[in-house]
């Protein structure tokens, strides 16, 4: 393996760590509020008068069965409610309640809270070109997952 394959796969480990970091801060921060895998969804929601459960397993990247039970946790939390859809009356969206709105913008909060405590050593610039960094990591990996598969031709 080559320095730039072996770069990448560090690059990948770390991307992986970092997650699964978030996640058990995420876990900490929302104990007993809502579920690790609610919080998807929960952040789906905002900023938006409800969206259809296809819509929001599409944008959470999960199959819509995963994306139900979610959206089903958090209408027993009290976070999320359905309401018929505007647009078809036979259809239903779901939005956040007020409690929901509450929820995610305290977790929200905290977790910016967290991050600016624990980056007081760093400078702006270092947290500013992180944040490009990661920006286009992420860009780079939806464009190519969004890819059409090309098969080789060999």
């Amino acid at each position: 393996m080559g320095q730039r394959a072996e770069t990448c796969a560090a690059l990948a480990s770390e991307v992986n760590a970092l997650a699964a970091t978030r996640r058990e801060l995420v876990r900490h921060l929302a104990a007993g509020t809502v579920t690790l895998g609610c919080l998807a969804p929960l952040a789906a929601l905002s900023r938006t008068e409800g969206r259809r459960v296809g819509e929001i397993a599409q944008r959470i990247r999960v199959d819509i069965s995963v994306a139900s039970r979610q959206i089903t946790a958090l209408e027993a939390a009290g976070l999320a409610e359905r309401a018929a859809d505007p647009r078809d009356r036979r259809s239903h969206v779901v939005r956040l309640t007020e409690s929901g709105d509450r929820e995610l913008r305290r977790l929200r909060a905290e977790v910016g809270a967290f991050t600016e405590t624990t980056l007081t050593d760093w400078s702006l610039d270092e947290i500013e070109q992180l944040l490009t960094g990661i920006r286009r990591l992420r860009r780079t990996w939806e464009h190519a997952l969004a890819a059409p598969a090309t098969t080789d031709p060999a």
